[in-house]
Formats: structure tokens, sequence, C-alpha cells
């Protein structure tokens, strides 16, 4: 499925992945998560950006602890997000 972020054209490549990671999220346990992420270069293609730019974002919010990853064994892929990451204001 194809998800088109409003605003889109005009959000940053860092806004478009926060919101792609928000719509994806799911609340368990009491935190939000993305069980099942998609890959870098999925989440390129859905952010329209290219995967480079997708990697250099995603360390940056993992550096500012804006998203962890955690899990264990099938979970290995779950990604946490801060309660203080919020939507873009462009966005949905």
């Amino acid at each position: 499925e194809v998800m088109l972020l409003r605003g889109a054209l005009t959000m940053s490549t860092r806004d478009r992945l926060v919101s792609l990671l928000l719509d994806l999220a799911v609340p368990w346990f009491g935190k939000l998560v993305v069980k099942k992420p998609p890959s870098q270069e999925q989440m390129a293609t859905l952010c329209h950006a290219s995967r480079e730019s997708i990697n250099r974002v995603f360390s940056k919010l993992l550096a500012e602890g804006s998203i962890t990853r955690g899990g264990i064994g099938p979970q290995r892929r779950l990604i946490v997000l801060s309660p203080a990451l919020e939507r873009p204001r462009d966005s949905k």
C-alpha cells in the first residue's frame, strides 16, 4: 500500500520520516512502538527520499533519543518512539 503524506513536498526529510513512524506506531505496554518497521529502503520510498538521507535522519533520531531500537528474538526490529516525539505541523 502506498502512503501519501499530506504536505510531503514542503516537509523536510526528518518531518516526513517522523510522520511515517508515528503513522506506523501502535500502543504497546504503555509506549508507542513500530513492531515491524519497514526497511530503510522502504522508508525512503514512502518518504520520497533517498535511502542515504533516511539513514542520516534515522541515525540523528537515535542519537537524540527520539527513537530507540529494542526487542529480543523475533521482536529485534522493534522501534520505540519517545513520548516527546511530535507530529510535524504540515502532516496529517
